[in-house]
């Protein structure tokens, strides 16, 4: 290794005291905030880290993510350690058998989520196993009688095997414009014959966005930017092929300068995980707007003369994409990199002249894999 200087960061924090990689992810830790960057240094998002649940202020100092992907993080003020979902949503602070709150410097995972805690002025080191449960299984006891004859004699037990709720997340959206709604709905399906109950459904949204209003489903509680279905006190109960849905309307209120991202989270009872201990937090699929999974190119035909801007424009492209622009002959006549979720080419080619009327083929590269493939055709009547 020749230690060559390679790249320097403008992190978004006044003062940052901790860094983690999360794959493909980095993590910096600071201001009272995690702020989240891909490998390119390139600024995501951010999220305030609480203490409790009821939103006290916590400052990391260290913070690690475990093989699930839950973060754990040192409060420097306090030295509490507390359990966050990798959105930041709080889960717990930790404590010993014994019920004092754990101090520490440092904080490791091992391989089987083992959690290591340093402690410089005691000179200690503090290991904490996680603790597994498992579920009894029917037994099977042959018994020989004096008759000589088999009689097989089988003792079960309730199958007490935790209910894995599916929890599913959709979007619908516009054009990413301050003022515009997207829509998201959240689905959890009980596929299990057993039940869940003690339900409590969250979803955290991004800066970008604020809550309007439910379409479908049952009025949330927000605390801040989360929005919260708690059905802990109630008898709601979702049993084997049931489902619940809550649809509702967010509003954009901030420019992104990148796609963005949301997940819904859920904890629960089962006959398994019995209240007040409840079933660890299931996360959703993530959903992005403007969507990662179609790149828009129009218009189409395109005539740089009378097209809005003059331009081509591409819709819903990743900052850092490459996008090449071919001739039907192969010949590459001009690419660019797209720096914003929209993407303009006035239909000039690398030596800045407007090229020939005719079809081309557009192609859009990230990390040398290619992403989406278009057919344009240039017409200038």
């Amino acid at each position: 290794m020749q230690g060559n200087f390679i790249q320097i960061w403008n992190a978004n924090a006044n003062n940052f005291y901790c860094l983690n990689f999360n794959n493909p992810f980095i993590f910096i830790g600071g201001s009272g905030k995690i702020f989240k960057y891909d490998l390119n240094g390139i600024f995501i998002s951010y999220f305030q880290l609480n203490e409790t649940s009821q939103g006290n202020y916590f400052n990391p100092t260290r913070i690690k993510f475990d093989k699930n992907g839950y973060l754990y993080a040192i409060n420097s003020d306090n030295r509490k350690i507390g359990k966050y979902t990798k959105e930041g949503y709080f889960i717990e602070n930790l404590v010993t058998a014994n019920g004092n709150f754990l101090f520490g410097d440092d904080i490791c995972i091992g391989e089987n989520d083992e959690i290591f805690i340093v402690k410089s002025d005691e000179h200690k080191i503090q290991k904490f196993k996680p603790c597994y449960m498992f579920s009894p299984t029917p037994t099977f006891t042959p018994l020989i009688t004096p008759e000589q004859t088999l009689t097989p004699i089988i003792t079960s037990t309730p199958d007490l095997r935790p209910v894995n709720l599916q929890i599913q997340k959709e979007i619908i959206g516009n054009e990413f414009k301050i003022g515009n709604k997207i829509v998201y709905k959240i689905i959890i399906t009980n596929k299990e014959n057993n039940c869940a109950e003690k339900l409590k459904i969250w979803d955290t949204l991004p800066d970008e966005l604020k809550f309007n209003k439910m379409i479908n489903g049952i009025q949330p509680v927000l605390n801040g930017n989360t929005i919260i279905w708690d059905f802990t006190n109630d008898n709601l109960k979702l049993c084997n092929n049931e489902s619940l849905t809550f649809e509702f309307e967010t509003e954009i209120i901030k420019f992104a300068s990148s796609p963005v991202g949301n997940i819904a989270y859920i904890d629960y009872c089962d006959n398994f995980y019995q209240f007040p201990d409840r079933h660890p937090v299931i996360s959703s699929n993530t959903v992005f707007n403007p969507s990662m999974n179609k790149i828009l190119v129009y218009p189409n035909p395109f005539n740089p003369f009378t097209a809005k801007k003059k331009s081509l424009i591409f819709e819903n492209t990743i900052p850092g994409m490459i996008i090449k622009i071919y001739n039907i002959s192969g010949e590459n006549i001009v690419e660019f990199k797209c720096e914003n979720i929209t993407t303009f080419w006035d239909g000039k080619n690398s030596k800045n002249s407007l090229i020939a009327q005719g079809i081309y083929y557009i192609l859009g590269y990230l990390n040398n894999n290619v992403l989406f493939k278009e057919k344009i055709l240039i017409h200038y009547k």
